[in-house]
């Protein structure tokens, strides 16, 4: 009766209603069945009585004639199984021979005969949508009774993410054609499976599900996605820093139950029925333009990651490919992908509906190479759990090797040509070791841009695939570094971030 609005006294009074109707139809059955079988007419007056009270664990049916009584079964699709506990009883000792069995007759399907007295469970398979129930007792003479159940279940069936945004619930209800409420609850947990006492179980979406949605049939409802239901936080199937008690790695389960406060069937508090996927989280580390010093520090990055609770992260070498004009960057973006998705299969040991975060890091020239990886995963054709994680891409001093889009800082603010400093006076113009700093620096320029325009990269433009984006940049003129340190000469500064 929850989320109904009935104050107590009403639930309590219609409590003792449910008994008292239970037992005067019960005994208006036997005196019935007392009186002699050929007087039937009372027997046919009390038909088929269905039980809708919301006190009864179960819907249930009773009848004890050969007319056929609809069994609500509710909204079914091909596929699913309909189980029902049948009570079937006589007052006869001789009907075992007579052949009155009980038939259940699905309206598309085979009928299921039911000879045997006594209580029994049956399934019963569903061929099309829409398929209803009926039942009855094949010739009937009075002294038999069939009393048919239908546990009130909720059943979670499926639970996945396609963009780590919204949850996708299928579910399937029995026995619950008068839509009763019931809870449907999301958890991030550090263990794959519901545990009522563990503290590291943290609900992020604890729904009512009414009306249509809780009737029997089969349902799917999209957590994050419908107005009526939504998470009860943001980012919550996602790391959030600002709420440690979300910030994977650790809750890297997601958990959903249905009635796991016992709405429908007191046995759900303890043992609901659950569905559950795992986040996987991997990195990966592309360095910049290859010159003469090691590119080794993205081994040691990786290692950090891991370290710090990724579940895998990898340093990404494109040293040769740093060198090929116009196409190197993207060729080195498309490997990237490559290597993410073929990293993910090999190292996770993946089930269908679990995801894979990735985020990629990439530095200076490292950040189009990272950006053309997100751009070749978009496309599709890479591993499912892949493609539907959350996607980062983290960029450190983006520096595109091209001159309409990446500045710098040289030696000299006005980047004087060293041929017009020449024409000044002695008394006017620099000393001879400031000549040198300033050739120097021109020919760090010269070169710098010659190599820019060689190479060619794209912008850098964030693909819609991508949900997170983060750019540590720096715009530092170059008088301000040591003499010693060859930023001074020349510094590369990183993009902007942009609308």
């Amino acid at each position: 009766m929850k989320g109904n609005g009935t104050p107590m006294g009403i639930i309590s009074q219609l409590g003792w209603e449910c008994v008292r109707r239970a037992f005067a139809v019960q005994e208006q059955r036997n005196k019935a069945r007392r009186r002699s079988r050929h007087q039937t007419s009372e027997v046919r007056r009390l038909g088929a009585h269905v039980e809708y009270l919301e006190c009864r664990a179960m819907l249930s049916v009773t009848l004890d004639d050969s007319t056929p009584t609809d069994i609500p079964i509710g909204n079914v699709t091909a596929g699913q199984t309909v189980n029902v506990s049948v009570d079937f009883t006589t007052s006869d000792p001789n009907d075992q021979a007579e052949g009155e069995p009980l038939i259940l007759q699905p309206s598309a399907g085979s009928q299921i005969v039911i000879s045997n007295y006594g209580t029994q469970n049956v399934s019963i398979p569903i061929t099309q949508f829409g398929e209803t129930l009926s039942a009855y007792i094949q010739d009937a003479d009075g002294d038999e009774s069939a009393t048919i159940q239908l546990p009130r279940t909720v059943t979670v069936e499926n639970t996945f993410t396609n963009d780590s945004k919204s949850l996708t619930v299928q579910y399937n209800v029995q026995g619950n054609a008068n839509g009763s409420d019931f809870s449907i609850e999301v958890y991030r947990s550090t263990v794959s499976a519901f545990e009522s006492t563990n503290p590291n179980q943290i609900s992020v979406a604890k729904l009512e599900v009414s009306g249509d949605d809780a009737k029997t049939g089969e349902h799917t409802i999209e957590i994050g996605a419908s107005p009526q239901y939504q998470f009860s936080q943001n980012l919550a199937l996602r790391p959030d820093p600002a709420n440690q008690s979300l910030n994977d790695p650790g809750h890297e389960n997601v958990i959903v139950t249905a009635d796991d406060n016992g709405a429908l069937d007191s046995n759900d508090k303890t043992d609901p029925s659950q569905k559950s996927f795992h986040i996987y989280l991997e990195a990966a580390v592309a360095h910049g333009q290859y010159l003469s010093s090691s590119t080794d520090y993205v081994n040691a990055f990786a290692s950090d990651l891991m370290a710090n609770g990724y579940d895998y992260a990898f340093g990404f070498h494109w040293e040769l490919l740093s060198f090929d004009p116009w196409s190197g960057a993207a060729a080195a973006g498309g490997r990237l992908a490559g290597e993410a998705s073929n990293a993910a299969a090999t190292h996770f040991q993946l089930n269908p509906n679990d995801v894979v975060d990735l985020n990629l890091i990439g530095h200076s020239r490292g950040a189009v190479v990272i950006n053309q990886a997100m751009l070749a995963l978009k496309q599709g054709g890479y591993l499912p759990q892949l493609e539907h994680g959350f996607m980062m891409e983290t960029l450190v001093d983006p520096h595109p090797a091209n001159n309409s889009i990446s500045g710098f800082s040289a030696h000299t603010a006005n980047n004087a040509a060293l041929s017009t400093l020449l024409l000044l006076p002695p008394s006017d113009g620099p000393g001879l070791a400031e000549l040198a700093t300033i050739a120097k620096t021109q020919a760090a320029v010269n070169t710098y841009k010659l190599g820019q325009a060689a190479l060619g990269d794209p912008g850098i433009v964030i693909p819609s695939n991508v949900q997170a984006a983060a750019d540590y940049y720096q715009n530092t003129s170059a008088s301000t570094f040591a003499t010693s340190n060859k930023e001074s000469t020349l510094n590369l500064w990183g993009l902007t971030p942009s609308p």
